[in-house]
């Protein structure tokens, strides 16, 4: 379908633009434009025929169900309003459950991942992520102690760092940021975690 049409189809639906849209037990999130390749070919209905393309620009509409939006919450459930007749109690239960499912697994990969943060480090790996990425949960990676620093485009880079950097994985990003194992110190370009129990 083409976005005119999806647009004609809401407008006459609901000229006031004031009805919630759904779609199938979703909420939707966001609006993107992508080019067809990206994330998988863009899939639609068109002159009767059904179309799987990687060529052509697509919209894509971005949705999110319950438990996701739990999981992004961080196991709060405490923002889901339940407007319905029936199954009310039914449905607490469950996004209850989930919730403590969710924290339960994201204390043990914290703890699994904590283990592999503190091995790369007995490695003699440093953790490093450039200055301008601070806060962000990219752009962080291991790279083998002793390397030395050079200058380029202005800023400071390890030598040899693209064939000798590794890229944490979430799970060890969220260990290095959530355990409380771990400090940030500045050095030159860089911000370097170290662990916390370890002296300057």
């Amino acid at each position: 379908m083409k976005s005119k049409r999806l647009i004609e189809l809401l407008q006459n639906l609901d000229p006031s633009g004031e009805i919630n849209v759904t779609t199938g037990g979703y909420a939707i999130t966001h609006v993107d434009r992508l080019e067809g390749y990206y994330d998988g070919p863009g899939i639609y209905l068109q002159d009767g025929r059904f179309v799987i393309d990687d060529q052509d620009d697509k919209i894509v509409i971005h949705t999110i169900d319950a438990e996701d939006f739990i999981w992004d919450e961080d196991g709060d459930y405490s923002k889901i309003d339940l407007k319905i007749r029936y199954g009310k109690e039914d449905r607490l239960k469950s996004f209850q459950k989930f919730s403590e499912d969710f924290k339960r697994f994201h204390k043990q990969s914290i703890e699994e991942h904590t283990f592999q943060v503190l091995k790369k480090i007995q490695e003699g790996y440093w953790i490093c992520q450039h200055l301008s990425d601070r806060g962000k949960y990219w752009g962080i990676f291991y790279v083998k102690s002793g390397h030395d620093f050079k200058r380029e485009n202005g800023r400071d880079i390890y030598k040899d760092c693209n064939e000798n950097q590794q890229t944490l994985c979430q799970g060890d990003v969220m260990a290095l940021k959530e355990s409380g194992f771990f400090e940030e110190i500045e050095s030159k370009d860089y911000i370097h975690w170290r662990l916390k129990l370890l002296a300057p």
